[in-house]
Formats: structure tokens, sequence, C-alpha cells
């Protein structure tokens, strides 16, 4: 287990630093390593290359395992405190530059997606946070803004950002290839799947300037079914 969050430590490191170039105070600049104080809670995914190297990444943290400054900058205390079994959070989303502009990102969300619905049955979704320019992407997957926008010391302005695992309809109005992830889960308490969208859709409503929706997604869910066919049906994506 060290010796893989060590190597995320380091992709991480060759990752951030230089693009945001902004200082990050956990850095450990002599090692080449970003730790982070939270990776202990969490579930890591990794998307490695035909030379088994890291080439890609994300986190993803439970329940009230979900770090408290997360919840503070998403305004999410009200449903943490009276369901906390119900929301998901992602993070550390990276892939290394050779690899960016394909599906590979998506992909690795697709994994998370997957692994939450089937490991947790209690979840309705997953949140996360994005720069505005990626927004109009996520939108495209099916994923929906909400509450208002924050800016990260780190990383700038961001855009909360919620996947609500029931949005079939959704999902499907989208074109979006998470649909058939959706299509194939067990049936489902109806009731707090509906009070949760209702949460994320009317009470925490997207308030703030939304960029132009990116072109359709039909050749990237093309290439992904055809990247991964029978995605639905994996349970691998860790």
């Amino acid at each position: 287990v060290l010796a893989k969050i060590d190597s995320i430590d380091r992709f991480r490191y060759s990752t951030s630093p230089p693009e945001h170039h902004k200082p990050l105070p956990a850095a450990d600049h002599r090692a080449k390593r970003l730790p982070d104080a939270d990776d202990h809670t969490a579930f890591h995914f990794c998307m490695r290359n035909s030379a088994r190297e890291l080439v890609g990444y994300a986190r993803m943290h439970y329940a009230k395992a979900i770090p408290s400054s997360a919840i503070a900058h998403l305004d999410l205390a009200d449903l943490a405190r009276h369901s906390p079994k119900v929301l998901g959070f992602i993070s550390k989303l990276m892939v290394d530059k050779s690899l960016r502009g394909r599906t590979n990102a998506v992909r690795l969300i697709m994994s998370m997606i997957q692994y939450g619905c089937e490991r947790f049955e209690d979840a309705e979704g997953a949140v996360f946070h994005c720069s505005p320019q990626l927004v109009p992407l996520y939108t495209r997957m099916g994923f929906r803004p909400f509450g208002s926008p924050f800016v990260d010391p780190y990383v700038g302005q961001q855009t909360p950002m919620v996947a609500i695992f029931r949005d079939l309809e959704h999902f499907r109005q989208c074109g979006s290839p998470i649909s058939a992830i959706v299509e194939a889960l067990p049936p489902h308490d109806g009731q707090r799947a509906a009070s949760f969208r209702e949460y994320f859709v009317v009470k925490r409503a997207f308030r703030g300037h939304q960029p132009p929706h990116a072109p359709s997604l039909p050749s990237l869910r093309k290439a992904i079914h055809v990247a991964v066919p029978g995605f639905q049906n994996s349970r691998g994506g860790i």
C-alpha cells in the first residue's frame, strides 16, 4: 500500500505544481512528491499504460470520510449531517499530458461511478469541483453544476458539480455513456433518489455564469464503448 501511495504522490507532483504555477504547501520538492493528509480515508483509482506506468489518477471519499474542507467549499454541511451515506466526493483527477484530449479522464470517472454504485447501495451521487473551462465537458457527460462557484487558493476559480446516479433520463438526454451504467443498476428506493435529485436541482440550483456548451459527445461516447466494450459489466477500475 505504501509503495502505491508513493507512486501516486510522485505522479501528482509531476502533474500539479508545474501546471498550476502556484506554491503547494504539502509538496516535498526534494523527493518530488505531493502527499495529501486525506489519502488514508480515500479509495484510489489508477490508470496505467502498457509499461505499468501511472498515467491517470483520481480518488473518492465516501460518506463521513469526505474531508471537512470539501464539505465547506461545496456548502454541503446539511446534507452530510443528515444523510451522509448518500454522498461521495471525487478529487485529484489528473491525466498525463500525453493522454489528454482523449477519453481517458472520462473513462476514469466512469470507473469511479460504477464502483461507487456497486459497492455502496445507499449512495445517490458524487460531487466534485472543476475549473469553469471543464464545465461544458462534464455537463455533456450528464453532470450538473450546482450551488455557487468559489475560488480555491491553489487552482483558482472552481464550479461545484454533481453526478446524480439514478438520473437515467437525464443521462440519456445528454447522450452520456454513463446511462449504460445506470441502466444496469438493481431496483432502488425511488423516494430517496427523488429527494437527492431535488436537493441538487432545486434547493441547490446553480447560481453563476455557465460557459457555453461544448460540442456534442457522440464521438466521445462511441470511443468509450469501442475502447471499453461491455464497460457497464466490469467491476474493475481500482
